[in-house]
């Protein structure tokens, strides 16, 4: 540091105007070309830096966003006596209050860094005292199961539906529909044969399906059997299947009989939906899972190279179902479109949100997901009211065109949303939401709706009682502002 300051030191008289021409670098009205923050240090006795109070205090106009002034003071007979300072703001940039905390954050690291000379400046702390607290006291979890006043579960919010309106249509695909009756009947059933098959609580379930309405049964018998489903896509290498049944425990599988081999090379007990009966003998008892019990495990990518098990017990989801429906207006005229694989957690807003709402599911296929227009037709032929998609699937829809009917809600999660798809789907009169959140946080775990393409990258408030922290890279908070 010393050789670069000496250095700097011999180009002292270079003039200015030079440096810029230099430099050339990219010119704003609004600061100054090279740099917005001055440091100035003085420690000549003619440099004194005047008090606040003083009568020769006299500052026109900030040169700089930011401005430190400090000099050393020394007593009579050449004693150090410390330091005056003097912070100059722009007035356009900062308040008042803003520029103190500046000031006693400097303070702070500077004392920070008298008490450990030998630590680097990155592991020094800039907090006053009280503001981690603050930071760390933010407003959390609620501390019961569900949203207040509403459901303290997936399965309790679905009865209430079904007691609502049993006929009313629960799930569609294609030509098969399930009215909410139905969809509680085959749930129902369903978990009569896995507590057959030895499920018990927090087991963990495969669910091997092609995307039908079989979905939603199985997730809702698995839970009323007290398990934890597990999604397997037929799709993934035998060798991550294996792995995932193995890390999971899997006991048995729920899948559909040209899928049974695969549960039988994953060494496990298919339970065929096909062989299922229309409802449930109610000779057994169904279970009731508590908050904290386990209600899905998500194999994610990992770290490390290996598929990373996720759980969600059924608190955080029914949490994060009432903060949705909180923040977005969705309910029961809504029809949601499902085409989502349930390997991804955000699935569960296509499958099971409805389903607490008494809203109706429109479960499309993988290869209607894969073609635009077709994916576009469903859309249009079924009154998809809301759909959640990725910038990718929402600008293959856009470039494809056509009508899509009654489509109000355009949800975007899992990349960037661009400003460019932001404005074509604004200028189809969507509302817009722009989600972020990853698995282990619970689904999304905030939401932003965008009313102009300019803000799309805003990434808005939490949901569900979430927390956001922002980090730096060594995992440490940062101080507001």
């Amino acid at each position: 540091m010393r050789e670069t300051d000496l250095a700097a030191y011999s180009h002292q008289d270079l003039p200015f105007e030079e440096v810029v021409e230099a430099v050339n670098p990219d010119r704003s009205p609004a600061h100054h070309p090279l740099f917005q923050i001055m440091l100035a240090f003085n420690n000549t006795d003619t440099a004194a830096v005047p008090s606040r109070d003083s009568d020769t205090l006299d500052l026109r106009g900030a040169m700089f966003d930011l401005t430190f002034s400090l000099s050393e003071r020394f007593s009579a007979t050449g004693a150090p006596q410390g330091l005056s300072g003097l912070l100059q703001y722009s007035t356009d940039l900062f308040t008042r209050e803003t520029v103190e905390l500046i000031g006693a954050r400097l303070l702070r690291l500077l004392g920070s860094a008298l008490d450990s000379p030998d630590s680097p400046v990155s592991d020094l702390d800039i907090f006053v005292p009280g503001e981690l607290a603050v930071l760390h006291d933010l407003p959390g979890k609620a501390g019961f199961d569900g949203g207040a006043d509403g459901p303290r579960s997936v399965l309790e919010g679905f009865a209430a539906q079904v007691a609502r309106d049993p006929d009313a249509v629960a799930v569609l695909c294609g030509e098969q529909q399930l009215s909410y009756r139905e969809l509680a009947d085959r749930s129902d059933a369903l978990a009569e044969a896995l507590l057959a098959a030895g499920v018990g609580p927090e087991s963990r379930v495969g669910v091997c399906l092609e995307r039908s309405q079989w979905l939603p049964v199985a997730l809702l018998g698995i839970w009323k059997a007290g398990g934890a489903y597990v999604p397997l896509d037929p799709e993934y290498p035998p060798a991550r299947l294996s792995y995932m049944a193995q890390d999971a425990a899997l006991g048995c599988i729920v899948t559909q009989r040209e899928l049974a081999g695969l549960a039988a090379s994953l060494h496990t007990a298919p339970v065929l939906v096909e062989d299922l009966p229309r409802a449930a003998s109610h000779g057994t008892a169904l279970h009731r899972p508590s908050g904290t019990a386990l209600a899905y495990v998500i194999y994610t990518s990992g770290s490390t190279g290996l598929p990373k098990g996720v759980g969600i017990d059924h608190g955080s989801l029914i949490r994060f179902f009432a903060g949705m429906e909180q923040s977005c207006p969705l309910g029961r005229n809504d029809t949601i479109a499902a085409l989502t694989s349930i390997c991804f957690d955000i699935s569960t807003v296509e499958l099971l949100l409805p389903l607490v709402l008494g809203s109706r599911i429109v479960v499309i296929t993988k290869e209607q997901a894969l073609d635009a227009r077709e994916l576009a037709g469903q859309v249009r032929e079924h009154g998809v009211t809301v759909l959640q998609a990725t910038p990718t699937s929402w600008r293959m829809l856009t470039e494809a065109g056509g009508d899509w009917g009654k489509l109000t809600h355009a949800m975007s999660g899992g990349e960037p949303l661009t400003t460019e798809l932001a404005a074509r789907l604004l200028e189809r009169g969507l509302r817009v939401w722009n989600l972020y959140g990853p698995t282990e946080a619970t689904v999304w775990s905030s939401l932003a709706e965008i009313t102009a393409a300019a803000g799309c990258r805003d990434g808005g408030r939490t949901i569900g009682g979430a927390r956001h922290y922002v980090l730096d890279p060594d995992g440490r908070p940062v101080p507001s502002g």
